[in-house]
């Protein structure tokens, strides 16, 4: 029953077809005077002009295959055909002689639409499969332009466009839709799903207007770039054109080019010299740099040309390396012969710069020492040409008078020691004209860090920043980094009334987001003026933890060993953080970071809770305290901000006697079902919506960011194909929880604290638990806590680190295990959940007596059974199992034994009737009588038929009435039932669906909860909402009564990937019906599958591709295998070697496959590359786009460092005249004396 009004333009036709009964559910019904007055009221005009101009202008929509119609919904149920039959027609037969109409191939549909309907949005699509191409209609919004884009799930003769939502629409007018347009996909409709495909592409452009060019591939939208138009080979004197370049494709040199590697010849002169390392270029300005002459020592003869000078007085380069180019010959006229009695003045000698060269010199051989009497020659005397040069004077002093005589009185003496003066003050100054001053440098010395050292390892890159983590999107933490940020503007506000500052610490468990909570207010920091950050983690960057330790061990100060483990981070070697105390580590950090000591310094200190980590002594809480005395110290200057601290340590922290804190920021989980309106997760609520296992595992992730955001990644196929059994959906939990690394968290579950929350007496203390992350509360529908519960994935995976070791983590496991495989038809994994959770909860009470309605937390237990005597849970001794499995309970007598052991019994027989399983219990009195609860399980939907269940009951428990066994009944039931009657509790103990989940909720969220949610427990707790209710059964006991031929709607195409299921045709009255792929789906052929990616598949030939069925590259596509490729930068004809790249090689038992320099090819990073002159090169910085610099030469890896850009850190000396030219960053290369 519906009714369609299609609107034509041009001229306007009406197609009518039946409305929907007036007869209908008054629920169905609206006012229809209200909503024609909404209309008016919102789209009168709007809607006319739309009518007139629709579709005049056909290049709107190039390639259209809808035919021009508008489209008025109405009166229409869930699949009904929007399209009356002959406009249905029309498009199947557009469609059908399209040649990209074929499965799998995309299509865009869009529209303008306009909606009067003010109760729902509505949910339309084309048929096929799961549906395809579906779009929604915001209600009461006029004017929406609806573009989806989606892959052709259905032949064209069975292409239909029908209304997809539940409740039918019943206004009249309700929708109308205008400029529909159905086309094969554009490039820019690609685009939008690829943002990144041909942009920054080295290979590959995208072709012009693409909204205009048809195409879903790469190969489609974008066109490979040809070199000879895109000419990278410039300079021409660095590049030659690679000998296949007209064919060649690429936009860069080393794909396009042969690169010109500088000849040493070229700089062969005594006017040039080679630049250091791997340079390109054919021209002595690329290659060479100019040979100084002040770098040249003249030989003897000569001296140094004197500077020229510009117009503006500026020294000019003297370029040279030889005596003509940079010297001038020394004039004897300026050597002085005479000066001693040594030489004498050659006349013949022109030019010279030593007495040897313009002098005669004079042998002392030559010499006669006269008169004899007073000198006489001396041995050693070699140049001279007087007595006092060549000659020992005689003395009187010396000489024996003869009997009668004696020395005449003279200066003797006096005259001597003039004599030996001259000859000192002779050599002296022969010492001074031959001798040299050099000024030895020192290098600085790691014995002593001075500011000098500092400078040098910064500026060698010997020490520098340590590498941070990838900075990720915060979700729903504004509040805690406005908080961060608040304390790192003005830490003075935080500061406690004597003005002594206070820390600021995150607390939470490990995946919480504290890590990036940090990196996200050090990236905020750029912002803030007069500010420097800088991330440590205690975690990740080497062995921080150990070195601190190692110099807490030596005798250090808590802030000292803090420091020193911050340096190695650094770089720094072990001998230079050992000479550095708190204050020059701090000296060190600043450099890094270039903060003056006017701006403040924040350090933000992530993981610092594993210092305590397997250490007798912890050390966090007073290295806590020795950190603010230096923050005191520095007056607001120095901030820290720590995060891994639970907050309890950070509590420990706070300074009684001076009244100041730690200020904490725990972090919190996410809402529950944050994936419900997260746009990030609309897949996953999707499936969710349709699988209740699905749903119970993002319920399983209670908000924990790790498990949502990086947990799921990992099982995010679950999504797109939901798991057909519980094995695959716990084999998902499992990488779930080995993703999240639970294992490293710091708050220890220990047995002795889950004993205390799984047991029925313990009211346990849940701030420890609240406090560290673990504790997860669900809200009832009146906002009030109805439940909390342990983190269950992490439950799960203590439980399955500890079941062979701990009874409680068996019985968990099994728990677990049985809950996984809980669906429809397979009931009986009921009892397993239950008798197993008994048992934890039996564990958990050991042996202390308790009354049976704190331990059955029912409200529907009979009123004998909350007024009975304490019974007591005995667990079994000796070894014995909590469980043991019987065939059946025939053999009364045995099982009676193994319940008065404290054993728990269940019956293997399946169609066990009335009792699953029985459970042992004893009065507390000296006796210790036998009690025994006998348990039924009922995993249902509808209400449960209560006298049956009694009836079997009663009939299953006669061999205990016979021994005269005291015993009462436990029913495990979950109906969607808001209660249940006195009258049939009163003789048991009862459970109906929402006090089954308030039972097990220790557990978390199980798919006992979900599998068959019902509306009563959705009321209960919100969050469970979305799981699939099962179906309702129907009456009968024949086979025309009970059975019909399957419907294609509940057969699953065998294999997805060649097969998709086909769709009704509503529209002909027709359901298919059939139970065989032939008959319910339609076989995907290989011809219509792309074969992406394309680097690494290219298509078969027509003959391969004849009847072969197959939607994926691997059954459609030949792999491209990497033995075919050349990495780009090998040229072999030219016997050219790339220095980006090297060629993966294959083994006898591995092939590589790609066609891509980084599927087939190793890739030479920069980083690993050193040159042999790091004065005269830096490092170029990493691509803006974090991809990693590749190369291995100089002229990829390193920049010049010209001197030109250099400081004389050497106040006396200035730059070198050439200093553009030269290459440096140090005084020796760069600088020289004025003068």
């Amino acid at each position: 029953m519906k009714a369609i009004w299609l609107a034509l333009c041009l001229p306007s036709v009406f197609v009518k077809s039946a409305k929907l009964s007036r007869s209908a559910s008054p629920r169905l019904q609206h006012d229809s005077s209200q909503a024609t007055a909404f209309a008016r009221l919102s789209s009168k005009n709007a809607v006319a002009q739309k009518l007139r101009k629709s579709h005049k202008d056909a290049n709107a929509c190039p390639d259209n295959q809808f035919p021009p119609v508008n489209v008025t919904v109405q009166g229409v149920g869930y699949l009904d055909d929007i399209l009356s039959g002959d406009i249905l027609g029309q498009l199947q037969t557009n469609l059908a002689g399209h040649p990209d109409w074929e499965i799998g191939k995309p299509w865009t549909l869009s529209m303008v639409a306009d909606s009067v309907e003010r109760e729902m949005d509505r949910k339309f699509g084309f048929a096929g499969g799961e549906g395809f191409n579906v779009f929604m209609v915001k209600k009461a919004r006029v004017g929406q332009k609806i573009t989806v884009t989606d892959k052709v799930k259905t032949l064209a003769g069975s292409t239909r466009l029908e209304y997809r939502g539940q409740d039918p629409i019943t206004l009249e007018g309700a929708i109308h839709l205008t400029e529909i347009c159905l086309r094969p996909m554009t490039c820019d409709a690609f685009f939008q799903q690829h943002k990144k495909e041909c942009l920054d592409d080295d290979l590959w452009k995208r072709k012009l207007n693409p909204e205009q060019v048809t195409g879903h591939t790469r190969s489609m939208c974008c066109e490979q770039m040809k070199c000879a138009e895109e000419a990278p080979c410039a300079p021409a004197t660095m590049y030659n054109k690679r000998p296949d370049y007209d064919t060649a494709f690429g936009s860069k040199p080393d794909q396009c080019c042969v690169p010109k590697v500088c000849s040493k010849d070229l700089c062969d002169s005594t006017l040039w010299e080679p630049k250091p390392g791997n340079v390109l270029g054919s021209t002595k300005d690329e290659c060479c740099t100019p040979r100084d002459c002040d770098d040249y020592k003249c030989s003897a003869k000569y001296v140094k040309k004197s500077k020229r000078h510009g117009q503006d007085g500026s020294p000019l380069l003297l370029q040279g390396s030889t005596d003509s180019e940079c010297c001038e010959p020394i004039s004897c006229k300026h050597i002085d012969c005479e000066a001693t009695d040594e030489w004498k003045t050659n006349e013949s000698a022109k030019v010279g710069a030593s007495l040897e060269d313009c002098c005669i010199p004079q042998f002392c051989k030559q010499h006669s020492c006269e008169p004899a009497t007073k000198w006489e020659p001396k041995p050693k005397a070699i140049l001279g040409s007087s007595n006092p040069s060549c000659c020992t004077p005689k003395m009187c002093k010396e000489f024996k008078c003869d009997a009668g005589f004696e020395l005449r009185i003279r200066k003797e003496q006096m005259w001597s020691d003039e004599i030996a003066k001259r000859v000192q003050d002779r050599d002296e100054q022969r010492i001074q004209f031959l001798q040299k001053t050099m000024e030895a440098q020192s290098q600085p010395s790691e014995d002593k860090i001075t500011e000098d050292v500092i400078d040098q390892k910064i500026e060698s890159k010997e020490w520098r920043l340590p590498q941070n983590p990838d900075v990720s999107p915060l979700f729903n933490r504004e509040k805690e980094l406005e908080q961060v940020k608040n304390y790192i503007t003005n830490p003075f506000d935080f500061a406690n009334k004597d003005g002594l500052f206070n820390l600021l610490g995150t607390s939470g468990m490990k995946g919480i987001g504290k890590t990036q909570l940090l990196l996200n207010s050090l990236e905020l920091v750029k912002n803030v003026s007069n500010t420097k950050a800088i991330y440590f983690t205690f975690n990740r960057q080497g062995d921080l933890k150990d070195r601190f330790h190692e110099s807490f061990s030596k005798g250090n100060r808590y802030d000292t060993a803090f420091g020193h483990a911050l340096l190695t981070a650094c770089g720094a070697s072990l001998a230079a953080v050992e000479a550095c105390d708190f204050d020059k580590c701090l000296d060190v950090i600043r450099g890094l970071v270039c903060a003056d000591v006017a701006e403040r310094l924040v350090i933000f200190i992530d993981e610092l809770g594993l210092l305590d980590a397997y250490e007798k002594e912890p050390v966090v809480v007073p290295l806590l305290q020795s950190l603010m005395r230096q923050m005191d110290k520095q007056k607001g200057k120095l901030v820290f901000v720590f995060s891994h601290l639970l907050e309890e340590m950070l509590k420990r922290g706070a300074t009684d006697a001076s009244g100041r804190k730690i200020d904490g920021i725990p972090l919190v989980a996410l809402a529950t079902d944050i994936w419900r309106t997260n746009p990030d997760f609309s897949e996953w609520a999707e499936a969710a919506r349709k699988h209740s296992g699905i749903h119970q595992l993002l319920l399983s992730c209670a908000g924990h960011p790790r498990c949502l955001f990086e947990g799921l990644k990992v099982v995010e196929d679950l999504c797109k194909s939901p798991p057909q059994t519980a094995t695959a959906l716990d084999r998902a939990r499992q990488q779930v929880i080995n993703e999240c690394k639970f294992d490293g968290m710091e708050y220890t579950l220990e047995e002795n604290m889950l004993m205390r929350w799984f047991s029925p007496l313990e009211q346990m203390n849940e701030t420890a638990l609240d406090r560290a992350g673990l504790l997860v509360r669900v809200k009832t529908g009146l906002g009030k806590e109805t439940a909390s519960f342990l983190h269950p994935l992490v439950l799960s995976w203590w439980a399955q680190k500890n079941k062979k070791s701990s009874r409680l983590a068996t019985h968990l496991c099994h728990a677990y295990e049985f809950d996984a495989e809980l669906a429809e038809g397979s009931e009986k994994r009921m009892e397993g959940l239950m008798f197993h959770y008994e048992a934890v909860l039996r564990i958990a009470l050991e042996g202390k007596p308790i009354a049976l309605n704190k331990f059955y937390t029912t409200d529907y237990i009979g009123m004998k059974f909350k007024t009975m005597p304490v019974l007591v849970a005995a667990p079994p001794t000796g070894g014995r199992k909590m469980v043991e499995f019987v065939k059946d309970f025939v053999e009364i007598d045995a099982v009676i034994k193994l319940l008065e052991e404290g054993v728990t019994v269940v019956s293997q027989k399946q169609s066990e009737e009335g009792v699953e399983y029985l459970t042992p219990w004893q009065l507390n009195d000296a006796e210790g009588k036998l009690v025994v609860a006998c348990v039924q399980c009922k995993f249902v939907n509808d209400k449960v038929p209560w006298s049956n269940v009694k009836k079997h009951m009663h009939s299953a428990v006669g061999a205990l009435k016979t021994k005269k066994i005291e015993f009462f009944p436990v029913i495990y039931a979950t109906p969607d039932q808001g209660a249940i009657q006195e009258s049939t509790y009163n003789d048991g103990v009862y459970f109906n669906e929402v006090s089954i989940f308030k039972f097990t909720s220790k557990l978390g969220i199980l798919r006992l909860h979900t599998e068959k949610l019902g509306k009563s427990l959705q009321k209960e707790v919100p969050v469970l909402a979305g799981a699939v209710i099962g179906g309702r059964g129907l009456l009968g006991s024949t086979h025309d009564e009970c059975c019909e031929k399957k419907s294609c709607h509940d057969w699953k195409c065998s294999d997805p990937t060649k097969w998709v299921q086909q769709a009704d045709e509503s529209s002909l009255g027709v359901e298919r019906h059939g139970w065989s792929d032939e008959e319910c789906c339609t076989p995907l052929m290989c011809s219509t599958i792309d074969c992406v990616p394309e680097s690494l598949w290219a298509p078969k030939s027509a003959e391969e591709l004849e009847g072969l069925l197959g939607s994926t590259s691997k059954q459609c596509c030949n792999p491209r295998w990497c033995k075919d490729y050349t990495c780009t930068g090998d040229i072999p004809a030219e016997n050219v070697t790339s220095t980006k790249w090297y060629k993966k090689v294959d083994t006898n038992h591995f092939k590589f496959r790609g066609s891509t320099d980084e599927e087939c090819c190793h890739p030479k990073y920069c980083s690993e590359y050193t040159t042999e002159f790091p004065s005269k090169y830096r490092r170029k910085p990493e691509d803006l786009q974090g991809k990693p610099r590749l190369g291995s030469t100089e002229a990829e890896c390193y920049d010049e460092l010209k001197c030109s850009d250099y400081c004389c850190k050497d106040k006396a000396l200035q730059l070198k005249e050439d200093a553009a030219q030269l290459l440096g960053s140090t005084d020796q290369e760069c600088c020289e004396k004025p003068g």
